[in-house]
């Protein structure tokens, strides 16, 4: 049985096995011993621990307590004493083992975007991006930059937004990472002291400035140009701080509002995915509730990414973890809709035409000829406008109607024009024999249905049926005023319409 001991380190708690503990101090021990000639002592060993708590975060994940193998994984990453000229620590037999098996000898941290403070005119972005990009001199982005303002005046508003939302370097660890440079205890501890030589050299400068002023009359006008490039950038930075300052409180209400409208969003389409699974069914052969699913994933992902990744704007957090996890889910549903649809398509490639053409006069010798639309909506449980909707089992779909012209060869004619789609040609002429002849001529009474209803099993494959009545000079043709509006015609047969109530 282990002791174990709470400790804090970089700001953040974490239970430690005495073992492990003892190393850690040791190794601080050597480390404050091998800096204690330095300036920036303090600040190095706290910038040592504020790496190592990252990386004990990373090893950690679903552990509670750090234990030697976790603490040796970790002097791997950062440096052993020894390594940078230090006091090599002593490590009983059974340490070097578990050093020996610790989890990663290199980590790779990868380049990320900072603000660089130390080397900025304005707010750093410029020598931030610079750093990231791999531009060792960063005058060439502050030209792009002037030219975009005052050319083309639109590098104003992107300066601003990533002077807002790229974070500043402020540790040793952000200055490397922002160069792409393994962070570990030697690259820190020459940041830092870096750093401090750059102030004395500057400090200095200052000083041998004022003193030998009579010395440097022939630079006057280099200084001159310079202390005047300095004021204007320090006007210009107070604008902008001030602008930002200001500007906080209104980008927090933006802010909140967009999120609170995405919520609603997508609460919206989460109901409206129930229904449009129902209809999804008619469509899709096969696997609709999935398909549903990968849908809703798919657009649901993104949107709740973003929300996240706007809520740290009021509480700071890390996304590292659920944003893997929602990246393979948003993958998985891409595969799966992309599959789907490819599925689906299949079942659509093929398509039927064709044209059939009734002779009607024979059979009225009235001269008059009524239309009718027979059928009645039920209540559907979904209902996308009022021709679409779901009866029970069944898809309900609006009929196309029919179109009145005037008849050429003096012949009262009905044309039929049915179109259909199939995974073949067979099927899809099969599909458009289901929906041909539909309509039904008695006692100088024509009758079309109003709506067509599709099974689930059977399902909708792109059925469509048009209508031409071709009507002679000397007919009339009576409407229903209710369905009146199921009929096109031209002007020429206006003449030749009757309604009734």
């Amino acid at each position: 049985m282990k002791k174990v001991i709470n400790i804090n380190l970089g700001g953040l708690p974490y239970i430690i096995d005495e073992d492990a503990y003892e190393y850690l101090n040791q190794y601080f021990d050597s480390l404050r011993r091998h800096f204690s000639a330095s300036e920036g002592c303090d600040e190095i060993i706290y910038d040592i621990e504020l790496r190592m708590s990252e990386l004990f975060q990373e090893q950690l994940k679903s552990k509670q307590i750090i234990t030697m193998n976790e603490l040796t994984g970790v002097i791997e990453i950062m440096g052993k004493p020894e390594d940078f000229g230090a006091e090599a620590l002593d490590m009983d037999a059974e340490q070097v083992h578990q050093q020996q098996y610790s989890e990663s000898k290199f980590h790779r941290t990868g380049k990320k975007l900072y603000r660089d403070s130390e080397n900025k005119m304005l707010g750093g972005v410029c020598s931030g991006l610079s750093a990231y990009l791999g531009i060792d001199d960063p005058l060439w982005l502050r030209i792009l930059f002037a030219i975009s303002i005052f050319v083309f005046g639109v590098g104003v508003l992107p300066y601003i937004l990533l002077w807002i939302v790229v974070p500043e370097a402020k540790t040793s660890a952000d200055k490397l990472a922002m160069k792409g440079e393994p962070i570990n205890i030697d690259n820190i501890a020459k940041t830092i002291e870096t750093e401090i030589n750059d102030l004395s050299d500057r400090i200095h400068q200052y000083s041998s400035k004022y003193s030998g002023k009579k010395k440097m009359r022939g630079q006057g006008i280099a200084t001159g140009i310079n202390n005047a490039f300095g004021l204007a950038s320090n006007i210009f930075l107070s604008i902008i701080t001030t602008l930002i300052r200001v500007a906080k409180p209104l980008i927090s209400i933006i802010l909140g509002f967009v999120i609170l409208m995405l919520t609603v969003g997508i609460i919206a389409f989460l109901v409206s995915s129930v229904v449009g699974h129902s209809f999804l069914q008619f469509f899709v052969p096969k696997g609709s509730f999935f398909a549903a699913l990968a849908v809703v994933l798919l657009v649901l992902i993104p949107v709740v990414s973003i929300i996240l990744y706007l809520t740290k704007w009021y509480y700071p957090h890390s996304s590292k973890t659920y944003g893997k996890y929602m990246g393979m889910a948003w993958g998985a549903s891409f595969v799966m809709v992309f599959l789907t649809a490819i599925t689906t398509i299949k079942h659509y490639e093929a398509s039927y035409k064709d044209t059939a053409s009734y002779d009607l006069t024979p059979f009225d010798k009235s001269k008059k000829i009524s239309l009718n639309f027979d059928g009645y909506y039920g209540e559907g449980l979904y209902s996308l406008g009022p021709n679409l909707r779901i009866n029970g089992e069944e898809l309900q779909m609006e009929t196309s109607g029919v179109n009145l012209k005037r008849s050429t060869d003096g012949k009262l004619r009905l044309e039929e024009e049915v179109s259909a789609r199939g995974a073949t040609q067979i099927e899809a002429k099969t599909n458009a024999t289901r929906v041909m002849h539909d309509f039904i001529y008695e006692n100088g009474e024509l009758r079309f249905p109003l709506f067509r209803s599709y099974s689930k099993d059977r399902g909708f494959r792109g059925e469509y049926t048009r209508y031409t009545l071709y009507v002679p000079d000397d007919y009339k043709v009576i409407l229903p005023e209710k369905r009146k509006w199921k009929v096109g015609y031209d002007e020429e047969v206006s003449s030749s319409i009757i309604t009734e109530n």
